[in-house]
């Protein structure tokens, strides 16, 4: 078996063009759908090496990977696909679908975005600190010449 190359340029793109969009989603939504998407491979990987069946996932396990732009696409690239299961939407896949060093790959795509993410969430985080710290600082440099001023006028009364 070798790695399916469309499958992974076109996965690689979806990846970066929809879900990767920080003009449109929220880093921790961002966050939250690739840990699912991660876990789901890893899953998928290791019933592939013990048992090879079907695998299935209902919809609302995979509900932050399909809130995203993209999300389904990122699923059917993978293997997975839409079925309903006792009235409810889920997905199965079939380790035929997509070989497993194409899933392994694909598994690796995601989590080096999943660092991208922690890496930007982090620096997010350091920017909204700096902020707040800076806006305390302005507040007491107010509240200094506020009592500055105050002393002023008491001397001169």
């Amino acid at each position: 078996m070798i790695v399916d190359k469309e499958i992974t340029k076109t996965f690689l793109f979806c990846l970066e063009d929809q879900v990767l969009d920080y003009k449109r989603n929220h880093p921790t939504r961002i966050d939250a759908c690739l840990q699912i998407l991660r876990s789901v491979f890893e899953e998928s990987l290791t019933d592939n090496l013990n048992h090879g069946g079907v695998l299935c996932a209902r919809s609302k396990e995979l509900e932050s990977v399909l809130q995203m732009r993209g999300g389904e696409k990122l699923l059917t690239l993978a293997g997975w696909r839409p079925v309903v299961v006792n009235f409810e939407r889920s997905y199965e896949r079939s380790p035929r679908s997509c070989n497993a060093k194409t899933l392994r790959e694909l598994h690796r795509l995601v989590s080096k975005a999943l660092d991208t993410v922690d890496g930007k969430k982090k620096s997010e985080e350091t920017a909204r600190q700096r902020k707040i710290l800076m806006e305390q600082q302005r507040k007491e440099r107010v509240l200094a010449d506020f009592e500055r001023d105050k002393s002023e006028r008491r001397e001169r009364m």
